[in-house]
């Protein structure tokens, strides 16, 4: 199968695997390691292992619910659920779903794979193969290829198109299965490429996944990275290029405005939250589109005489220093945190690589050096010596 990365950067893994010693690079190897060694004690993650069955009636089914929606107080049923933007429903978070589950399985994942990539060693390879089978190939615990039943409300809907945001980081589990290649079997190959084949084939037609495509929020956005990375991964680049393009054209004027704020992501209660969020998935997007000929990361739909991303990006990282100048609501607090969070600490990273030196990103980045020296988003996205010298 021998693929190129495609989320992730060969460069920039290589360039970082060369100076793992560098003071600012040594921590979050550490902590890269401590977790891959404490993931190789590890159950397999499964679907099946939930205590609610889905609508369907099969485990295989993956299920999660609206993390914002709660009982209604005032009906003895609780039922129809109500919203609350961005208060998290316990129940949301539980093993009695999928959603943490495949959270959790994403992280170990990479935590494996990664682990193997950077020391060479065999055995974080081989237990990340045990869970690629657990989830993807084993009949007895695979996930089916659908998000039929994400995010659903109780009293409202079984499943929204909403609930395709659960697998947002499944373009991550794609490069682990790249860095894995040299001990994976053609079989486990060709089945991996045929479970996302038809998760594709869902993505593409479905009502849920034709639901979130029309999103014009984060939601819309993480879906054309999905969709993107999946076809690359299984050589469909004119589909890739297609939503690739209409992020550019569609999205990018949409929802950035000329001085960078994203008035869809700021009437939020967790307003910086998701302004970095749905920038996570623009860079994925630009990446994308870096491996097929298009520019997005350099992109002015608008013709502000700057770079969208950049701008939104530049922006967002201005508040860092000063958190409490943050104008809108934030229930959450301001601040840079590592993907694994949810966090901008990887955009910000992705943007003085592509855009060189910028004072308000690498005044953040100065700052999340300090308060977040462990986050493997270091490794993956390293800086150059004379910017890691500089924030060491």
């Amino acid at each position: 199968m021998k693929k190129s990365l495609i989320t992730w950067s060969e460069s920039n893994l290589t360039a970082a695997k060369a100076r793992l010693t560098n003071p600012l690079l040594a921590p979050a190897y550490k902590s890269l390691i401590a977790a891959a060694d404490q993931a190789l004690d590890c159950s397999p993650f499964s679907v099946t292992h939930k205590t609610t069955l889905p609508p369907s009636g099969d485990k295989h089914d993956y299920l999660s619910i609206a993390p914002y929606w709660w009982p209604d107080a005032s009906k003895l049923d609780g039922l129809p659920y109500i919203n609350r933007d961005g208060e998290f429903n316990p129940a949301s978070r539980d093993s009695s779903t999928d959603s943490i589950r495949f959270k959790e399985f994403t992280s170990v994942l990479e935590s494996l794979s990664l682990a193997y990539y950077f020391s060479d060693d065999r055995k974080y390879a081989d237990k990340a193969v045990a869970l690629l089978n657990a989830w993807f190939l084993d009949a007895e615990t695979l996930m089916h290829p659908h998000l039929e039943y994400g995010q659903g409300i109780a009293g409202v809907t079984t499943g929204r198109g909403i609930g395709l945001i659960d697998t947002r980081n499944i373009t991550t589990i794609i490069d682990s299965i790249i860095i894995l290649d040299p001990v994976l079997t053609e079989k486990q190959v060709r089945g991996l490429e045929d479970w996302f084949e038809q998760f594709l084939q869902w993505l593409c037609t479905s009502k849920n996944g034709l639901e979130e495509r029309n999103q014009m929020n984060n939601h819309g956005t993480f879906y054309d990275s999905q969709v993107a990375c999946i076809a690359i991964f299984l050589g469909k680049d004119d589909l890739a290029k297609d939503r690739i393009r209409d992020t550019l054209t569609n999205r990018l004027p949409e929802q950035i405005e000329s001085d960078g704020r994203q008035p869809k992501e700021l009437h939020r209660t967790r307003s910086f939250h998701y302004s970095a969020f749905n920038l996570t998935a623009y860079a994925r997007v630009a990446r994308y589109g870096q491996l097929l000929g298009l520019d997005l990361w350099h992109a002015d739909p608008s013709g502000t005489g700057s770079p969208m991303l950049k701008t939104a990006i530049t922006w967002l990282a201005s508040f860092i220093p000063n958190p409490n100048s943050w104008p809108y609501p934030e229930l959450t607090g301001v601040q840079v945190l590592p993907l694994a969070m949810d966090g901008a600490l990887p955009v910000f990273l992705q943007a003085l690589l592509e855009f060189g030196t910028d004072q308000d990103l690498s005044t953040a980045l100065g700052i999340a050096a300090k308060e977040v020296p462990e986050a493997r988003d270091w490794l993956i996205w390293p800086m150059t010596e004379a910017d890691l010298t500089a924030l060491a």
